[in-house]
């Protein structure tokens, strides 16, 4: 089964039960914003483990990060949890709800 992802909304009878709109409201069920408000909770903890996998395995063991004592990772950007400091994070939700859509409906394209 394949998937469709539209950038907008638009009314058209072709859209099928595969097609869905990357940037829509909230109010539309086949949207990515629908999507993340309806899972926030279990998105939130998956972005909050690919963080700790990042910190974990790659960047605690990374000498180069750190500065006269300072870890500089928990100073940057990829550490910040915060969607009101950084935009991208509703992206990188949207993304998990995407890769969450794939595993359970089980799309090949």
């Amino acid at each position: 089964m394949d998937i469709q992802i539209f950038d907008k909304y638009y009314v058209n009878d072709k859209y099928s039960s595969k097609s869905f709109f990357w940037s829509s409201s909230i109010y539309n069920k086949k949207s990515f914003d629908n999507i993340v408000e309806k899972k926030k909770v279990f998105l939130k903890d998956k972005f909050l483990n690919c963080i700790n996998h990042i910190t974990e395995n790659s960047i605690k063991n990374n000498k180069t990060l750190k500065f006269m004592g300072i870890n500089l990772f928990e100073m940057s950007l990829i550490n910040e949890k915060n969607v009101y400091k950084s935009k991208k994070i509703y992206d990188c939700l949207k993304l998990l709800a995407l890769e969450d859509l794939i595993e359970k409906k089980k799309f090949q394209k």
